[in-house]
């Protein structure tokens, strides 16, 4: 018999998990690494919801699949009429597929999915346990597929809806480990210390979820995973691995447990659950399968490559990044950061001002055997001008076989003129000032 499927994924978690090294108080998900496959080198397309759930889902790159930014009412991005999800092939495979809680890649799920189902919330505390009582009710005779999203653990983290649940546990700023990238402050501290108990609720609901699949299902294929980056400062919205990095686990009978080091995209994953399946894999799906992974040896990609285009604010950037080394190529000027609102508004963003007034270069280069959190710029060092040469001339050669439309530098401005995309910060750099919001 075909094995049940569940996709459950996190908003704005990175690697965030105490499997993963870090100090998070992750209890249930770090016992479910151990029975399950960990991939410690799985990277998003982009570095924001909309644009990588969509390319994990489709396994196409943005440009492909229409989700070229934030998905949203006032907005024009969603997935293009005919474009095919998991669960649309799934379905053509005899699955009956379901959505629980969030999704971010399409303003009419309804036209993917056979059963939305309702919530009037999107938190874990709704989602995971509707998906458990699901389990234990189901008809075991027709496979399912189930895409489970959570809001956790988006902003905002200190919310009276949170502080009134039984299971909040407030971590102390004094837990945390602050990453180079930021400032160590009690301001910043404090902003991560509620990321903390946000994966931590979060965890005490995906363990109630695995102890129903436990003991309730036959036969499963499950898959958790993070849609991007933690929402901070130089994270989440740019192209350091700090906004790309996701956690995945896969576990399932078929599945070897143990870790994978392999160089992976977001863009892989569909292709390789069509692949494990033994179903065919369409020629319009740009990823590769790294099936072989799951049940043996096999290699990863030579290199992944990263996008942003828009979120709340047009942003073009284009990154390729090697196991060893990064090139991100900025087409735009911007200030040195640029952010979402939501991080914007933070304590972290606050304690970091003065990045609002540096220029972000064009070009960023990194060593990141020497320089994991990517903080010494590289990209006009003379000893590593052959290497920035070959990591561009890859990354062009990339954008021209994917078809990706900004190797046209005047096609972003044409898109700005010709779609009203709404919700946009047209004026985010006058040199001296800070950024500039334009009401919606």
């Amino acid at each position: 018999m075909k094995p049940d499927i569940f996709m459950i994924i996190t908003h704005d978690t990175g690697r965030y998990f105490g499997a993963y090294g870090r100090k998070t108080v992750t209890p249930n998900f770090d016992d479910l690494a151990k029975e399950s496959l960990v991939f410690k080198n799985f990277f998003a397309v982009g570095p924001f919801c909309s644009i990588n759930r969509a390319s994990l889902q489709t396994g196409t790159y943005p440009h492909v699949n229409g989700v070229m930014g934030l998905v949203n009412p006032r907005l024009i991005w969603t997935l293009k009429p005919g474009i095919k999800n998991w669960s649309a092939y799934l379905k053509e495979a005899g699955y009956e597929t379901y959505l629980f809680g969030f999704q971010h890649e399409t303003k009419t799920p309804s036209n993917y999915y056979d059963h939305v189902v309702p919530f009037q919330g999107d938190h874990a505390q709704d989602v995971l346990p509707a998906v458990a009582d699901f389990v234990s009710k189901k008809d075991p005779s027709k496979p399912v597929y189930v895409n489970a999203g959570t809001f956790e653990t988006h902003r905002p983290f200190y919310d009276p809806y949170y502080e009134k649940s039984k299971v909040w546990r407030r971590t102390s700023p004094d837990e945390v480990d602050v990453p180079p990238y930021l400032p160590d402050t009690d301001t910043v501290r404090y902003d991560l210390a509620g990321l903390w108990s946000s994966v931590n609720y979060f965890d005490f609901y995906l363990g109630q979820l695995i102890k129903t699949l436990d003991e309730k299902e036959r036969d499963y294929l499950l898959f958790v995973t993070v849609d991007h980056g933690i929402p901070f400062p130089r994270a989440k919205s740019t192209l350091y691995d700090a906004g790309l990095e996701t956690a995945l686990l896969i576990k399932g009978s078929r599945v070897r447990t143990g870790v994978s080091d392999e160089l992976l995209s977001s863009v892989d994953l569909l292709p390789t659950l069509l692949d494990f399946l033994s179903l065919p894999i369409p020629e319009e799906v740009q990823g590769k399968s790294f099936s072989p992974l799951l049940t043996g040896s096999g290699k990863g990609d030579e290199y992944i490559i990263a996008q942003k285009n828009w979120h709340d604010d047009y942003d073009p950037i284009r990154a390729i990044r090697t196991r060893d080394y990064k090139l991100i190529w900025n087409m735009e000027e911007r200030p040195l950061l640029s952010m979402p609102l939501d991080i914007l508004e933070s304590e972290s963003a606050q304690a970091m001002q003065d990045d609002f007034l540096r220029h972000r270069p064009t070009f960023e280069l990194y060593d990141l055997r020497k320089d994991p959190f990517e903080l010494n710029n590289l990209a006009d060092a003379p000893a590593y001008q052959g290497i920035r040469q070959e990591l561009f001339s890859k990354l062009i050669k990339a954008m021209k076989d994917l078809n990706d439309p900004f190797i046209d530098p005047t096609y972003g401005k044409k898109m700005m003129q010709t779609y009203p995309l709404g919700l946009y910060r047209r004026d985010l750099w006058k040199g001296d000032i800070r950024y500039t919001v334009r009401p919606v």
